[in-house]
């Protein structure tokens, strides 16, 4: 499944995207209840985009990571 194919799936199906995360998404799952799809990122890669492209820290990325997407889903 190529980037191109997996956006234009999500997008079809009006699922959210992260955006300037594109280089971390790795698939998309359905939840219960056939809730879906959603879009998978990859943690390690999200936190190393920011790490790049905003010169955060590698701790300062997981930690935004952390509290800013993953607790935010929640």
């Amino acid at each position: 499944m190529t980037l191109e194919y997996l956006l234009d799936m999500l997008a079809r199906n009006e699922a959210l995207t992260t955006v300037g995360f594109d280089d971390a998404l790795v698939g998309y799952a359905v939840r219960a209840g056939g809730v879906g799809p959603v879009a998978l990122y990859d943690i390690g890669r999200c936190a190393a985009v920011l790490a790049e492209r905003d010169g955060m820290s590698e701790e300062e990325a997981e930690e935004f990571v952390h509290s800013e997407m993953v607790e935010a889903w929640q």
